[in-house]
């Protein structure tokens, strides 16, 4: 779901650039951040399917119209504030790709073994490739939820300017198109979050191989 940005990373890079992490840190540290957004996104559906049942209530009639209308304007607000935490914790996991990938290639360059060198690398290079492979994933997700909360907003914009019995008759036609479109956003979501919680188990049992004694701290002054 979306390109993802603006991430609290401060504690990430604190942890994986200074001089004592090691590799466990530094792989645990990736895994943790993508736990992070499964979370972020295992929370999206309950509140998109809140978008549309609150829509549903408003159409069908017989209600307090500006009561529903409120509370589905409210939960327009709660995805779109959600949409912004889920930005933050992709960017979160982007750079945690980067910093897991460079410290492998720093490493790399301390062992002196062909063989083992090779080994290490393809190593990386897989782990990478998987990151790469669930970012198109996600960007699918954030591909097809875009057009469904921009159809959701205008829906919004729409009924602030005419809030009556036959202005919101008139968007019946839009429940089924949103309701449809949540439900293949939600699966889209449940596709990243199974990825996600492979690719977490993944980068957890594999590490950057540690630098030789001496290495680290040579090559890491300041």
């Amino acid at each position: 779901m979306n390109k993802m940005r603006a991430a609290p990373v401060l504690l990430l890079l604190a942890l994986v650039g200074c001089k004592s992490s090691s590799g466990v840190d530094q792989s645990e540290a990736a895994a943790q951040s993508m736990r992070d957004l499964k979370q972020g996104l295992n929370d999206a559906p309950d509140k998109i399917n809140a978008v549309t049942s609150s829509l549903e209530d408003l159409v069908k009639g017989g209600g307090d119209m500006k009561a529903e209308f409120q509370k589905y304007s409210e939960n327009v607000d709660a995805v779109v504030a959600h949409r912004e935490k889920l930005r933050a914790l992709r960017q979160q996991v982007e750079d945690s790709k980067k910093v897991f990938a460079e410290a492998w290639e720093k490493r790399l360059a301390n062992i002196k073994s062909e063989d083992m060198r090779k080994q290490a690398e393809e190593r990386r290079n897989a782990v990478v490739a998987k990151f790469n492979d669930l970012s198109k994933v996600a960007d699918a997700g954030r591909e097809e939820f875009e057009p469904w909360i921009t159809t959701v907003i205008d829906v919004r914009t729409y009924l602030e300017s005419d809030l009556n019995e036959t202005g919101v008759k008139s968007m019946s036609g839009q429940v089924s198109k949103i309701k449809n479109g949540a439900a293949s956003v939600n699966k889209k979501i449940s596709t990243v979050v199974k990825g996600l919680d492979d690719m977490a188990q993944t980068i957890a049992a594999t590490k950057p191989p540690e630098p030789p004694a001496g290495a680290e701290a040579s090559g890491n002054k300041k």
